[in-house]
């Protein structure tokens, strides 16, 4: 039966009364009438409509269980005979239903499905007619958010759209013109989204098929200029990452796509200064601007990102490797030659952009420097010295050896030369440098770049031939400037009197002089004779020949390095293995000695702490980096030792300065003296003589069993993470010290107060303590503050308060989302703040016995799914720290969901790295390996992911998990293998078909050594578990392994591995021979010897 609906003629809706209250069973239940029986009016619907808001799940409920899919779209069987109002309140309907089913009724989503495979299928021509330009806003946006909540159920039913639906008869290019200021989500925006739909939410196949279809992604590209801030970066966002960075869609449609039109209209956007209502009101004039400074900047960042992945990529972007680099008859890069002439050397982003793309493409440097030419005529100006740095940096950032290799050997010196000098650096441009008119600066400035020429073109001259050397060299000559007229120049201006404002200077004499000698070097010409025979040039010339041989002999020798670590491409036969360990042992040495002095140092104040001055503490602080190496452990020790035997010197050092910081504070007290200068610095120094990378990284990998009063000197060692007992016990003083001020922003946005946070989760009451002391601190000094974002940080910093037990470390997975969302405190455009504000808000408590919002964010329904699944993933790889957090996540089927989520359809190749990397990250844990393997049975799951993966980074990081999981289980008081043999023969065959290289073969020797103390034979436990081609297998990978490791270890050492891993093999072998049994202890001798040996080499 057709069902149908019609508009009352009475009633409540047209006397201007307002209906009663109506039961959600009453809702249903006429909503279900509306669905099956005709001539059902429509405030049935709009009731409907109005209670999805409030009682959204339970109503949608009922209508899945009592209706079908089919049934609730029969409402626009009769659409022909509606107004476009009616149509609109149903397809609002109809896109609550399908979200609602998407993303709060998991295994509801056929009744979705159904419902939308009938609404392409059937009703198609209702969606034209409501896309129609004469329809009001509102009902063409009801047809475009049906169209991507239809989107958000996944590639299935974008598949089917973009079979179905015709961009072209719905006239999408001028719908995306349709604009309303005051309205954030107006038609066109509602057009973008559901663009940005069909690229998130639909696979390779459906994003090709979507950029098969002429003029919808490229309309978008004109209105972008005043388009909302918001709506270029979800545009620009999602098509570098489904489709500029998607290998699967080839270059050619790429070029298609990002035309010389488009790359225009996307370059116009560097200019944007806010949303208008047409293009026409658009000026580049910083008084029309209708944004902030930091709104422009975050937009301009964005296009110029998506520029240069677009122009300046090979292997994602558009452009093409041209062997000739310019000078064949075919442009190979016609779009990139319009888009460079386009820009502007007045735009310092249009330069940024030019700069790179000629990096990725030098064949464009003869097609586009000569346009810019006038701009490099030397003349005394700041833009002009700017573009001769520019252009030095692009030459100075392309690899010329690298490209020269490749060059084939008949043009190797022409097409060599044209990657040493640019075209327009003719002999009539460089002569004008060294005319009299021209200043000291223009000349000097001139040279340096013309010596960085000269040191490019030594390099090249290296890795050619013999007879090629000589004709590129000759080719170089009659290239540069000659040295008579450097040498002339400099003469003219030594001439000019004292005191002038043209004298040259002692170091420009250096500059020019310098470069003559590279000159006569590099060519093998003599020094002209106005230069030698000058008195005034006899001081210095000795010095700078010197120089300029030791540069150049230091080139040869790194090349000869580099030759040496390589192939030997260049028939070099330079052996410098044994140089390269004697400068690492050195290194090692000088570590060594340094740690030795402050340990001796330790012991000897231990029982003398008298001898702990003013000077040697200035030293020590002056050294001091605040990190966790053995070193600055010693230190550290040292520095509490001062504070309790000698609190005097606390009056004269103060030890909350270190390193650089230091040393200024000490030259300043030598100068002022101690009473005239503070004892300590204020907050906000403080802050800014800390590194924001080491402070993320602290944050990241926060040592938790690290005691505040204990000392681990030898115990705990992490090079590149600052000291957490350090930094608490100085920003607990500054905190609380009334003369302190603090920047409040940048305090935050450094990550100082994530890492306070993430030291709730010690294990260490007394550092637990000290965070707690240094965030009561910080609520009382922000009370007094006034700044935007003060009342939602007062707010999250009160949630925490309250949650805090000082008797409990909190889980590592709230700290850990606390510090990023901390990290993103001021930029509430960003998507990570708005998701976990959007969470708290809604929580008057928190419940540390979660993993918040794991659900919400890993199966997101939003277009921003793929965000908010990367960001919970993220936490769960960095969070996990404690068996506590492991914990957390088995209650609530945390690892079985993202097991089964690995390598399924639903998945990608990122979300299934980053899984991977949970796993790695989880494994490290005590205890978690353990029970990874014994209750969620990873190492099952691992031998089918092993044997199905051909990515080398996964496979990686799913057997360096496999290895610690093995390891935790040796140290189990039971030892149990579980299932770990099933993984002997996926792990050789992953090392046997190279996706586990010779360098990464470690954890796999590491895995199978514990698995044979973990799996003894049940007859006898001296017998190996090991079928005998596996054993074979084995010993061949350590063999290999070991000749790899010949680079990394002393000569002596890799003998004596040698001999004992030698012996192993041979003793296996003849038991193998005389089919006797081998024994557990001769494999694991033969391991021992070898994965102790650490890899960083990569082998020839």
């Amino acid at each position: 039966m057709t069902a149908g609906v019609r508009r009352p003629h009475g009633g409540a809706e047209s006397t201007g009364e307002l209906p009663h209250p109506i039961l959600p069973a009453a809702v249903i239940a006429d909503f279900l009438r509306a669905v099956k029986v005709p001539g059902t009016t429509f405030s049935t619907l709009q009731i409907f409509a109005d209670a999805l808001e409030r009682d959204g799940v339970e109503l949608v409920r009922e209508v899945v269980r009592k209706s079908t899919g089919t049934e609730v779209a029969s409402l626009l069987n009769d659409a022909h005979k509606l107004k476009s109002a009616d149509i609109a309140l149903i397809f609002t309907v109809l896109e609550k239903i399908i979200l609602t089913v998407a993303s709060e009724m998991e295994g509801q989503e056929s009744f979705a499905l159904e419902l939308s495979e009938v609404l392409i299928t059937k009703q198609l021509r209702t969606f034209y007619y409501m896309l129609k330009t004469t329809n009001k806003s509102n009902q063409m946006k009801s047809a475009f958010k049906l169209l991507i909540a239809m989107c958000a159920l996944g590639g299935r039913t974008v598949k089917l759209l973009l079979t179905q639906f015709s961009f072209a008869t719905c006239n999408f290019a001028n719908l995306v013109t349709r604009r309303n200021t005051v309205d954030p989500q107006d038609v066109r925006a509602c057009a973008v989204h559901l663009v940005v739909a069909i690229l998130m939410f639909g696979d390779n196949q459906s994003i090709w098929s979507l950029l098969q279809t002429k003029n919808v992604i490229s309309s978008l590209f004109a209105g972008l200029i005043v388009d909302r801030s918001q709506l270029i970066h979800l545009l620009l966002t999602t098509l570098l990452d489904r489709v500029v960075n998607n290998s699967t869609v080839s270059k050619t449609l790429k070029v298609q796509l990002f035309n010389q039109t488009s790359l225009r209209q996307l370059c116009r956007v560097l200019a944007w200064n806010g949303h208008k209502k047409s293009e026409k009101e658009f000026t580049d004039e910083d008084a029309s601007a209708t944004s902030s400074l930091e709104e422009r900047s975050g937009i301009r960042d964005t296009v110029l990102r998506f520029l240069m992945a677009v122009c300046a990529s090979t292997k994602y972007g558009i452009v093409f490797q041209d062997p000739t680099f310019g000078t064949g008859a075919r442009n190979s890069n016609h779009v990139l030659t319009e888009i460079l002439r386009s820009l502007t050397m007045t735009s310092a982003h249009h330069r940024e952009l030019a700069r790179v793309i000629l990096i990725a493409a030098p064949d464009q440097i003869v097609h586009f420097l000569p346009s810019w030419k006038p701009g490099f005529v030397p003349r005394a100006s700041d833009k002009w010295t700017d573009m001769m740095g520019w252009l030095d940096s692009i030459y100075t950032s392309m690899d010329v050896i690298g490209r020269v290799k490749k060059l084939p050997g008949k043009s190797r010196v022409p097409l060599a030369l044209s990657l040493v000098l640019p075209t327009i650096m003719d002999q009539e441009l460089q002569q004008e440098a060294f005319s009299e008119k021209q200043p000291v600066h223009v000349t000097t400035t001139f040279l340096k770049f013309l010596g960085g020429v000269l040191v490019r073109l030594y390099k090249i001259s290296l890795v050619l031939s013999l007879e090629e050397r000589k004709q590129f060299l000759v080719a170089c000559s009659e290239k540069v400037v000659l040295p008579e007229v450097v040498a002339g120049s400099l003469l003219k201006l030594l001439s000019v009197p004292d005191g002038s404002p043209g004298r040259v200077t002692e170091v420009d004499v250096r500059a020019v002089t310098g470069y003559l000698v590279l000159d006569s070097n590099i060519f093998q010409r003599d020094l002209p004779v106005l230069i030698s025979e000058a008195a005034d040039l006899a001081p210095v010339l000795a010095e700078v020949v010197d120089s300029v041989r030791t540069e150049l002999t230091a080139v040869l020798e790194q090349f000869k390095t580099s030759v040496s670590d390589g192939s030997g491409d260049f028939g070099m036969e330079v052996d410098v293995s044994d140089a390269v360990l004697l400068e690492r042992q050195k290194k090692a040495e000088s570590k060594w000695l340094r740690t030795s002095t402050l340990s001796l140092l330790l012991r000897v104040t231990e029982s003398n702490p008298g001898l702990l001055s003013v000077s040697l503490m200035d030293t020590l602080m002056s050294a001091y980096t605040a990190t966790l190496s053995e070193a600055d452990q010693s230190i550290f020790d040292l520095i509490r030792r001062a504070e309790q035997w000698n609190p005097e010197l606390a009056a004269s050092v103060s030890f909350c300065y270190f390193g650089r910081a230091a040393q200024k504070h000490q030259l300043n007290r030598a100068k002022q003296g101690i009473s005239l200068l503070p004892s300590q610095p204020t907050l906000r120094e403080f802050v800014d003589s800390l590194d924001g990378g080491l402070i993320a990284r602290t944050a990241v990998d926060f040592p938790i069993r690290l005691p505040l009063n204990g000392s681990l000197v030898g115990q705990l060692i992490i090079e590149d993470a600052y000291d957490p007992r350090y930094l608490l016990s100085n920003f607990a003083a500054l905190i609380v010290a009334p003369a302190s001020p603090i920047n409040i922003q940048n305090f935050v946005e450094s990550g100082c107060l994530g890492l306070i946070v993430r030291a709730l989760s010690s294990l260490d009451p007394a550092m637990r303590s000290a965070a707690g002391f240094c965030l009561r601190g910080l609520i009382v000094k922000l009370g007094a503050l006034r700044f935007k974002g003060r009342e939602q940080l007062l707010y999250v910093l009160d949630l925490i308060k309250r949650a805090n037990d000082p008797a409990k470390a909190w889980p590592s997975l709230w700290t850990t989302l606390l510090s990023r969302l901390f990290a993103v405190m001021f930029d509430s455009q960003n998507h990570a703040y708005q998701v976990i504000m959007e969470f708290l808000l809604v929580k008057p408590n928190i419940s540390l016995d979660t993993v918040p919002e794991f659900y919400k964010l890993f199966e997101s329904g939003n277009l921003t799914h793929g965000k908010e699944r990367k960001f919970i993933l993220e936490v769960l790889r960095d969070g996990v720290r404690h068996f506590r957090d492991y914990e957390i996540g088995r209650k609530s089927h945390v690892w079985e969901l993202i097991m089964s989520f690995f390598g399924s359809p639903l998945s990608n190749a990122a979300t299934d790295s980053l899984i991977s990397e949970v796993f790695l990250s989880a494994s490290r844990v005590p205890y978690v390996g353990r029970r990874l393997v014994k209750t969620n049975g990873y190492f099952t799951w691992l031998t089918y992911h092993l044997t199905a993966s051909d990515n080398a980074e996964l496979v990686g990081n799913l057997t360096a998990s496999a290895a610690h999981c093995m390891r935790d289980l040796l140290n189990a008081k039971r030892r149990a293998c579980f299932d770990g043999r099933s993984l002997i023969k996926p792990l050789l065959a992953a090392v046997e078909r190279g996706v586990i290289s010779v360098n990464g073969t470690e954890p796999v020797l590491l895995f199978l050594s514990d698995l044979l103390l973990c799996s003894p034979s049940s007859d006898d436990p001296s017998l190996l578990v090991l079928a005998p081609e596996d054993l074979t297998a084995v010993v061949d990978v350590g063999l290999k392994y070991l000749r790899f490791s010949r680079r990394n270890i002393e000569a002596a050492q890799w003998r004596q591995r040698c001999r004992l891993a030698v012996e192993c093999v041979s003793e296996i072998r003849q038991l193998q021979s005389s089919r006797q049994s081998v024994r557990v202890h001769v494999v694991q001798r033969f391991l021992s010897s070898l994965t102790s040996v650490l890899l960083e080499i990569d082998v020839d």
